[in-house]
């Protein structure tokens, strides 16, 4: 958001692989005094597309978390829910330079099952992820990821949903003890683990 270059969902997809890759590395890990073994990826919206990408790739993160994530993979699928979609995003993307609306959603188009996140719940199972939904057109496709990671066998899902919008507007604080209890969950059963 911001950044200098032509954005993609894929460049995004590689920085945030690089981002991981930057806390773990040692020299950063020692400066910031960053444990690499307790790193967890927090995404909302595409941020949340992106933290699942990575954590269903990156088997040592200590845990996901999804809040009203966008399924790329699914974005062209319902014509009618496409064309809303389009529209609204062609007015949002003044953060970023270098690409158009159509030309995002012709990328996931060509993407389509791979950017699936629903399809990721196999490689997701054995892995702390947390889910919230919200009120909005990502609802439906996290519910469905959630079911999914229930049906895989997920001990390690909690699922949350909240009465809002997309952005949790009136629900921040809401959102925000969700989010750190989790996080305080994945704490106590790292310590209940090593005892």
């Amino acid at each position: 958001w911001g950044a200098g270059g032509a954005f993609s969902f894929s460049s995004a997809i590689e920085d945030t692989a690089e981002a991981v890759r930057f806390l773990r590395d040692p020299a950063t890990a020692t400066k910031y005094r960053i444990d690499p073994r307790r790193v967890v990826l927090i995404g909302h919206s595409f941020g949340g597309f992106l933290a699942g990408y990575e954590g269903s790739r990156n088997l040592d993160l200590a845990g996901i978390a999804m809040l009203s994530a966008v399924n790329l993979g699914t974005l062209n699928s319902d014509p009618k829910e496409r064309e809303i979609r389009l529209k609204r995003w062609s007015t949002q993307l003044h953060p970023v330079r270098g690409v158009t609306a159509s030309e995002l959603f012709a990328e996931a188009a060509r993407h389509a099952t791979g950017w699936d996140y629903v399809r990721w719940a196999d490689a997701l199972r054995g892995r702390a992820v947390l889910i919230v939904t919200a009120n909005d057109q990502n609802r439906t496709d996290m519910d469905a990821l959630a079911a999914a990671l229930r049906k895989h066998g997920s001990a390690a899902l909690q699922h949350a949903a909240v009465e809002t919008d997309h952005s949790f507007s009136d629900r921040r604080i809401a959102l925000q003890t969700i989010v750190l209890g989790w996080l305080e969950s994945l704490t106590s059963n790292a310590s209940g683990a090593k005892n």
